[in-house]
Order: structure tokens, then C-alpha cells, then sequence
């Protein structure tokens, strides 16, 4: 359960930087993120590794801006027949003047295995990002802060609880730099670094660095008026290597 994390391409292509709020899949880890979506969106991805192809990812992701508040749906699902989780979240978000962010983000989780009953569980993250001036941004957020598990499987397996802090520094209009650094229950520290490049519309180059445990992410994306296109391969001395693509619509 703690190797699974869904979030979209563009978040994962930089190495998953969550705790900035910088784009819609970064309520991941950080709800506040939802406050940078400026316009309605729908988001789709799909994830697959290339050793373990029936092993995917599903997800969909709608975000509608209201002046100071936004609200969010999402819906994902990873595993195969003999094992799998569907996650229905709803996600709300509040900017306090210009500078700070606040988002919360209500979770259930469903958990099918062969050979057992289907269980389920709630939980709640809570985050906020802070801009502490024009180019840097600091953020914060907690995912399952009440430490929920699935209460009917034996041995109970847990959903995981992550603590993550991070700054993102837009140096220009076509780079962006993020790192943070996360704690999740029972695992080591994790640190990353992440770049975001845009040499020129529509196109973005992305790349990430993690380090516990060890992985390498890529990426690039396509944007056209109202629609864009992303792709991300990542290296993962667990699963090996994963490739993600996403699909978004903004009003």
C-alpha cells in the first residue's frame, strides 16, 4: 500500500514536488494546491509499469474555481483483479488574500482483495502554501493525519501517512525550481529536487530527482488553447520503470 501514490503526470514528470501547490495534481500530497487553478478543469491519466503492465493507475481529476474558493473531485483506482483500491476524494480550498492558501481534502478509500471481504476507510489531508513574495513559495501538508487503516483485512494494512514540507522558486517565466523534503510513517526522509523548463509555447520539459528510495523522473508536455498533453517515464528500483500520460481540458 505504501508504494502506491496516484498523482498525474505533471506533478510526477518534476519528482513529485506536492508541498508547493504548484498545478492540479499537487493536491496529492498538498489540498491547497487547487487555489493555482485559475479555470475549470478535467484531468485524465493513466500509469502503467513496464515489467508489470496489468498493474495500472487510473485517475480523474475536476477542479471549478469560485472567485476566493475552489472545489475538486477526484477519482482513482490502482491494481489488478486479484487486488485493488478505488479513492473518491473531495478536495476544498480557500485563498486569504494573495499570499496564503488553505485546503482540505476528505478521502474513502475501498480495498478489494481475493479472498476477502471488500472494506473501506476514510481519511483526511490537510495543507497550505504561502507565497512569501513574488518568485518563492513555501508549503506544507499532512495526508491521513488521523492515521486510518482498513479496518476488516487482517493484520490491517494501513493507508499511508505522509508530512511534507517545500519551497518553489519561479526564477523565470520559463523556469521553475522546487524542493522538498517528506516524511511518511515508518520509512525514511525523503528529498527532491524538480525543474520545470518551458523553452518555448506549448512546450514544457520537466525533471525530477527523489532519494529514498532512489528515483529518476522525466517528462515533457503540450499545450494548445484549452487542451494539453503530458508524458512521464519514471525509474523506480521497485517497480522499475513506469510510464504516465495525462490528458486536460480547461474551460
Amino acid at each position: 500500500m505504501y508504494a502506491q501514490r496516484p498523482t498525474g503526470t505533471t506533478i510526477t514528470a518534476t519528482g513529485m514536488p506536492t508541498a508547493t501547490g504548484t498545478g492540479p495534481w499537487s493536491i496529492s500530497g498538498n489540498p491547497a494546491g487547487i487555489c493555482s487553478i485559475y479555470q475549470p478543469s478535467l484531468s485524465l491519466q493513466y500509469s502503467a509499469a513496464f515489467n508489470l503492465p496489468e498493474i495500472s493507475t487510473q485517475e480523474v481529476l475536476f477542479i471549478l474555481p469560485l472567485n476566493r474558493n475552489s472545489i475538486g473531485i477526484q477519482l482513482d483506482r490502482y491494481g489488478f483483479s486479484a487486488f485493488n483500491q478505488i479513492t473518491a476524494g473531495v478536495i476544498y480550498g480557500k485563498m486569504f488574500g494573495s499570499e496564503l492558501s488553505i485546503g482540505m481534502k476528505f478521502s474513502y478509500h475501498q480495498l478489494g482483495m481475493a479472498g476477502y471481504a471488500g472494506t473501506g476507510s476514510f481519511s483526511v489531508n490537510l495543507g497550505l502554501v504561502y507565497r512569501v513574495q513574488e518568485k518563492i513559495s513555501l508549503g506544507a501538508y499532512g495526508v491521513n493525519l488521523s492515521q486510518q487503516q482498513y479496518p476488516a483485512v487482517r493484520a490491517g494494512i494501513p493507508i499511508a501517512s505522509r508530512y511534507g514540507f517545500g519551497i518553489a522558486w519561479r526564477s523565470s517565466e520559463q523556469v521553475l525550481l522546487e524542493g522538498m523534503a517528506e516524511q511518511q510513517t515508518e520509512q525514511p526522509a525523503d528529498f527532491r529536487a524538480c525543474l520545470s523548463y518551458r523553452p518555448a509555447l506549448p512546450f514544457t520539459i520537466r525533471g525530477g530527482l527523489a532519494l529514498h528510495p532512489l528515483k529518476h523522473y522525466a517528462g515533457f508536455g503540450f499545450s494548445m488553447k484549452s487542451l494539453s498533453a503530458d508524458l512521464t517515464a519514471c525509474s523506480d528500483q521497485i517497480m522499475g520503470y513506469r510510464s504516465q500520460i495525462n490528458l486536460s481540458y480547461v474551460w
